[in-house]
């Protein structure tokens, strides 16, 4: 089995990512969040994930990893992935033990252009100090986590400066036959609406 594991911040493109994977036969799971207007094609992350994410301060340590090892049971399949940033960055932990080759995708982001896609889409009241400050944790516990593993680093901005050369590196990294036509069928350029 092959797990690819997306990481990364909010508004980095990982649900990008996750959409390109799952409708390319790497199933990012089965129940999704809708579309929303700041994230119009939707989520990508498994809500078993958004459950847990709910719960997880009322499991002792034996049972997180009891939940996670059930999430994995329940969600893997030959070629299959998770995302839910930036949470499961930080809860990576306890699905690692179970998890198979695993793959990781790294999203990043302009930080500049990430802090206002954080504070207008998820919480306007976050300061830019504190927006760089989780940011930048986030990107720390990443670096720990893919040191010595097989990883991509896929740049935000690159989907819409050179589309077609990102979109081939992904489908290179994950195995899925790249067909020209992709980045029209995924890319839209309105969402990139953030940046220096």
């Amino acid at each position: 089995m092959q797990t690819f594991i997306i990481l990364g911040d909010s508004r980095s493109g990982t649900s990008l990512v996750g959409r390109i994977l799952h409708k390319n036969g790497i199933s990012m799971g089965s129940t999704f969040r809708g579309g929303h207007v700041i994230n119009p094609y939707g989520y990508f992350e498994d809500e078993l994930l958004k459950t847990f994410q709910n719960h997880i301060n009322g499991f002792d340590e034996d049972e997180r990893y009891l939940e996670a090892y059930r999430i994995v049971e329940e969600l893997k399949t030959e070629k299959w992935g998770m995302k839910n940033p930036p949470w499961l960055t930080f809860q990576y932990k306890y699905f690692a033990p179970y998890l198979d080759d695993v793959k990781f995708i790294v999203c990043e982001r302009i930080i500049e252009d990430q802090i206002r896609s954080i504070q207008n889409a998820i919480n306007s009241s976050l300061t830019d100090k504190d927006a760089r400050q989780r940011i930048e944790r986030t990107h720390a516990a990443i670096e720990k986590i893919i040191r010595g593993e097989q990883f991509i680093r896929l740049q935000f901005e690159d989907w819409f400066k050179k589309p077609d050369e990102q979109m081939k590196r992904l489908c290179e990294f994950a195995d899925i036959n790249y067909d020209p036509a992709m980045t029209n069928k995924f890319i839209d350029k309105n969402l990139w609406r953030y940046r220096g």
